[in-house]
């Protein structure tokens, strides 16, 4: 993920996805979570077979949710817009 080689994969990461997009475009849907979908769409059609991921959840309508902490992710905006990556 672009430029933050300091956080570990997993939820943090994920976080710190929902804090830039929702800087640079205001949504809580990160362009990452989309590729994740798609390509889990993907590999579960090739396997025919069910494929779990800890990024996102989907929401009673069908659209793209986080997952992990949506309000510390909003909290970190302002953090993030400062200082950058180290606002993490």
């Amino acid at each position: 993920m672009r430029g933050v080689s300091h956080l570990p994969v997993g939820p943090s990461r994920a976080m710190s996805e929902v804090t830039k997009s929702v800087w640079s475009t205001g949504s809580v849907c990160p362009e990452l979570f989309t590729r994740v979908y798609d390509q889990a769409r993907e590999l579960r059609y090739r396997a025919q077979s069910e494929v779990w991921q800890d990024v996102f959840a989907l929401s009673i309508d069908g659209r793209i949710v986080p997952k992990h902490a949506p309000l510390s992710s909003l909290v970190a905006v302002p953090f993030f817009a400062i200082f950058g990556d180290r606002g993490f």
